[in-house]
């Protein structure tokens, strides 16, 4: 018998005899608050039927992939989605729960945003609700005018903003051409550059080819940055679309702690890890779906704990790319009733 006080249901196995060798239960009653009890006779039992022994055989590895050509491709696609990012505003919500160290839930909290990418500066990030209660009155109105002030800026100030945009590209091309790295740039060309990738092998994922492969920090190797320092210490797995030439999914954890400073600024404890994921859109355009932060922080040796961070992007939306295809719908607003004749 099983019962289940949350549900409110119990259940009852009964009339138990042999199927092929195997004891099973002929009659199980499942007694609910809301239907009352709901009686189930078993007439016949069969076991594997039609499922080919392949169905069982683990992932199948395929060592004639290039894995280092297939992430080259999958890095150049990765910088045209970032392109054609800038041409879709979407809604993002993000989830912050504060940890105990016992793994209980202490505080959460959630923020529900519509983001206007902009080309060439950060994008413009209107508020929406947090913890499930949207944004009304003045709150909303001063949210609205907020937006409807930087989306003006940006496009007085978009030629400027082309000018910067053109000169990190001119620095970042004059590094390149030096064989110097960028310390804060982090492309698929430094997991290349520092990691060994094991295992490939092909799966299902979401109803989609996959090819499938680990990652883990190359024995030996002296990083030369911060971003290098980082990405060396990480191991994990990522999932790729073959055809699409796109990451589906990518699983990434913190083999050992990782320290800026010496400590003094922030400390990131083993086991840190994430989780990102990309969805298929149409015309074969991936963006992302979400991704999941856990981590033990510290920071600057005044205080930390144990942090998780969930962002998931939804609602999609293209349009041309310019700050003036922007609508902004109007704030909600309190109805009031008006007052009755007498």
């Amino acid at each position: 018998m099983i019962e289940d006080e949350a549900r409110k249901t119990s259940t009852k196995f009964e009339d138990y005899r042999l199927e092929q060798s195997i004891l099973e239960p002929h009659r199980f009653r499942l007694s609910t608050a809301a239907a009352g009890e709901l009686t189930f006779n078993l007439q016949k039992a069969r076991y594997n039927t039609g499922l080919a022994a392949v169905v069982f055989d683990p992932p199948r590895a395929d060592e004639t992939l290039d894995v280092v050509a297939l992430l080259r491709e999958v890095s150049q696609n990765q910088h045209q989605l970032e392109k054609r990012f800038h041409e879709y505003s979407f809604l993002q919500k993000e989830t912050d729960r504060e940890i105990s160290g016992k793994g209980q839930l202490k505080k959460e909290t959630s923020k529900v945003y519509e983001v206007f990418p902009l080309p060439n500066r950060e994008p413009v990030m209107k508020l929406l609700s947090e913890n499930g209660v949207p944004l009304t009155g003045e709150r909303a109105a001063n949210e609205q005018k907020r937006v409807e002030s930087e989306l003006l800026k940006a496009e007085r100030e978009k030629e400027k903003d082309q000018t910067r945009a053109d000169k990190r590209r001119e620095e970042r091309r004059l590094k390149t051409s030096q064989n110097k790295e960028d310390d804060d740039d982090l492309d698929i060309s430094v997991f290349l550059r520092i990691h060994d990738f094991v295992s490939p092998r092909r799966e299902m994922f979401r109803d989609r080819d996959a090819v499938v492969f680990d990652f883990r920090p190359r024995p030996g190797f002296k990083s030369s940055n911060r971003i290098e320092d980082l990405v060396s210490k990480l191991e994990g797995v990522v999932w790729i679309d073959p055809v699409d030439k796109q990451i589906m999914r990518l699983e990434a954890r913190l083999a050992e702690g990782f320290k800026m400073a010496g400590g003094l600024l922030l400390s990131l404890r083993p086991g840190a890890a994430v989780v990102m994921e990309q969805k298929r859109m149409d015309q074969a355009i991936w963006l992302p779906r979400f991704v999941q932060m856990n981590m033990s922080v510290k920071f600057l040796l005044f205080g930390g704990g144990d942090w998780n961070k969930t962002i998931e992007w939804s609602d999609y939306k293209h349009f041309a790319g310019d700050v003036g295809d922007y609508k902004l719908d109007a704030p909600k607003t309190e109805t009031q009733t008006p007052p009755s004749k007498p």
